[in-house]
């Protein structure tokens, strides 16, 4: 089973701010790895994907990777 969390981040709120003035993207990382803790204890049941992306576009690593991956199996299955 596939578990898949959307995360809506607010780069301007307090508890981001300073980490959001510093690196771009860095937030999303954050906000990802979180919820990756949060359902570790899923990880033996269900494979989990966070998907974070930023208001101004920018991704965590892992949900760039899973985009691309997603990407090509639509493709494929659409015969695209």
């Amino acid at each position: 089973m596939c578990l898949i969390i959307i995360i809506i981040i607010i780069v301007v709120a307090a508890s981001y701010l300073t980490a959001a003035s510093h690196t771009a993207g860095v937030v999303a990382k954050h906000a990802a790895d979180r919820k990756c803790s949060k359902y570790t204890a899923l990880s033996s049941t269900h494979e989990f994907q966070p998907v974070a992306v930023e208001p101004n576009g920018l991704q965590s690593d892992t949900t760039a990777s899973f985009l691309e991956k997603l990407g090509c199996k639509i493709t494929d299955c659409l015969g695209v």
